[in-house]
């Protein structure tokens, strides 16, 4: 198993809008609104906690397993993948699609 893994932890602003600061919303609730949307597996989000603490690292691992992207609670997403363009148009994609509900309010 020669094959890189990539991980990319990004604060796009619409994710984060999206998300919620206050209340909290599942990204992956976005394939509800656009079910065309090109991202495998988009899983629960990740749980606000100290940054650096064990259990942000064991709540982000437990939220990325069998998943390509999660959302963290008041801060932004974390995706993983052994392809990191297919990573970035991830992100991309999701900030189009947000971006697009978040101006229809």
């Amino acid at each position: 198993f020669d094959k890189d893994t990539f991980i990319i932890h990004a604060h796009p602003p619409n994710i984060i809008s999206y998300i919620g600061i206050n209340k909290s919303k599942q990204l992956n609730t976005i394939k509800n609104i656009f079910p065309e949307i090109n991202i495998q597996n988009i899983g629960l989000n990740v749980d606000y906690h100290e940054a650096g603490s064990y259990e942000l690292a064991t709540n982000c691992y437990e939220n990325l397993i069998h998943n390509d992207i999660v959302g963290m609670k008041r801060h932004g997403s974390l995706s993983i993948g052994n392809d990191i363009d297919k990573l970035f148009e991830d992100i991309e994609t999701l900030e189009y699609y947000i971006d697009i509900v978040l101006k229809s309010k």
